[in-house]
């Protein structure tokens, strides 16, 4: 036997064992990083919510408390029940933008067309929305306008949200 043959292997790093304790600690992480982001989310399982999502109104919908934001919501549902359809619509006229945008020759009149309606329709919702808001503060009592006043503040120190 030549010297360095020997039947016994050599005592080294475990680096099997290294590498699946990194590939476990990799998959939970994985793991705890998409629980963590169906948990932070007001998600109804099995309930698609996003066509039935509140109108943001940028810091005071973030400022609301969620009784207040849930009865802005049904009010919305209630009082414009053209919603659905109008924020389908806008959708819609993303891929009119872009199929106009690929097209050759390019038609900016198309594009115009399609950027005006999303603006009306966007602008709708908005008044609407800013009504209804505007409703939802003058029935607070003083505490609690105070307490909206306070989260309002809150919200406009941090920024807006991170995607």
């Amino acid at each position: 036997m030549a010297q360095g043959d020997s039947e016994t292997p050599k005592k080294g790093w475990p680096w099997g064992r290294i590498a699946l304790g990194i590939s476990l600690a990799l998959n939970l992480m994985v793991a705890g990083i998409v629980l963590g982001g169906l948990l932070s989310h007001r998600h109804d399982f099995g309930h698609d919510r996003r066509g039935d999502r509140f109108a943001e109104v940028g810091p005071y919908s973030r400022a609301l408390d969620d009784e207040d934001r849930a009865a802005l919501r049904q009010e919305l549902r209630r009082s414009w029940p053209q919603g659905r359809q109008n924020r389908q619509a806008v959708r819609a006229g993303f891929d009119e933008v872009l199929s106009a945008l690929r097209s050759e020759p390019f038609e900016v009149g198309r594009v115009e067309a399609v950027l005006t309606s999303q603006s009306e329709r966007i602008s709708d919702h908005l008044t609407i929305t800013r009504g209804l808001l505007l409703d939802r503060m003058a029935q607070m009592s003083p505490d609690e306008r105070a307490a909206f006043a306070d989260r309002l503040e809150q919200v406009l120190r941090r920024g807006p949200p991170r995607r």
